[in-house]
């Protein structure tokens, strides 16, 4: 059965300086001020306030902020115990994960805010996935090529959030009780999420089908193999649902997002159990993973 979130009865209200009118509870939305605000020193085109029909897509996101802020955690104790920066990165990205994830619940539970919708767009739909494949790309390619990347990363992620900072907001631009990018009315600001989602998607989930297939054709390390293949699968599944999102389909998005950190964090406590007793090489406690000549040691 799918679940659909049903279409939220939003309440609006005009903000002029000194006062703002009554709010409208007609069965659809009235705009009722059509020049941009200042609210918190950022410009937004609407105040409003979204009453959502509660559903079980709704909640989603509660159950996904809880399950990726403890997937981060734990990434951070095994850097940690090893400081490793791949482990670094997952960690930062996994954590950026649970921020995007729990914006999203807190809009659930109390409504639009501008500052909770510009963290989730940063974080959430814009820096995830490069940062979590950043860390991969620490762990297959040469060190120069990865720090280059990641140089490159941090300068693109600034550039980003000054971006989405700076944006105007039409919460009204909504649909279906569901953050998107489509109240980001800024030319030049939604364009950016390719770029950081395709590359971040490529090296994380192409890198980890890799490792699997490596494991699988050497014969070695089955429960790596099938690790690897839950992060793969649930590196795109975040992806697949915010394209279901795109064509309109509300409720995908946080399905996506729960179904992807719960397939990740099973990939990630798969590949590394029983990691002493099955070392290669000579970090003791840690998995390894397979690059094109060579196992060696990770974190995965």
């Amino acid at each position: 059965m799918l679940l659909r979130s049903a279409p939220p009865h939003r309440v609006v209200r005009s903000v002029s300086p000194g006062h703002a009118s009554a709010p409208s509870h007609a069965g659809h939305s009235q705009v009722l001020a059509e020049k941009p605000t200042e609210y918190a020193g950022f410009n937004i085109r609407m105040a409003a306030d979204v009453d959502m029909t509660p559903t079980i897509t709704n909640w989603v996101p509660i159950l996904s902020s809880a399950v990726t802020l403890l997937f981060a955690a734990t990434v951070v104790r095994r850097y940690v115990r090893g400081r490793k920066l791949h482990v670094a990165f997952w960690g930062i990205g996994l954590t950026m994960y649970g921020i995007g994830v729990l914006c999203e619940a807190l809009y659930v539970l109390l409504g639009w805010n501008p500052l909770l919708f510009r963290l989730w767009y940063l974080f959430g739909a814009i820096l995830t996935a490069a940062w979590l494949g950043q860390g991969t790309v620490y762990l297959l390619a040469p060190r120069r090529v990865a720090h280059t990347l990641a140089v490159m990363l941090v300068i693109g992620s600034v550039f980003g959030a000054v971006r989405v900072f700076s944006a105007t907001l039409d919460p009204t631009l909504l649909i279906g009780g569901e953050l998107s990018g489509r109240a980001i009315v800024t030319p030049g600001v939604r364009v950016l999420t390719p770029f950081f989602n395709v590359s971040g998607l490529v090296a994380l989930a192409g890198g980890a089908a890799y490792s699997s297939w490596v494991f699988w054709r050497r014969g070695i390390m089955p429960h790596r193999v099938i690790g690897n293949i839950l992060i793969a699968l649930g590196a795109l599944a975040p992806g697949l649902g915010g394209l279901f999102s795109r064509l309109g389909l509300s409720g995908y998005l946080y399905l996506g997002e729960l179904l992807g950190a719960v397939l990740m964090y099973a990939g990630f406590l798969r590949s590394t159990r029983d990691a002493s007793a099955e070392q290669v090489a000579t970090d003791p406690g840690e998995p390894s993973t397979v690059t094109a000549t060579k196992v060696r040691p990770s974190e995965d």
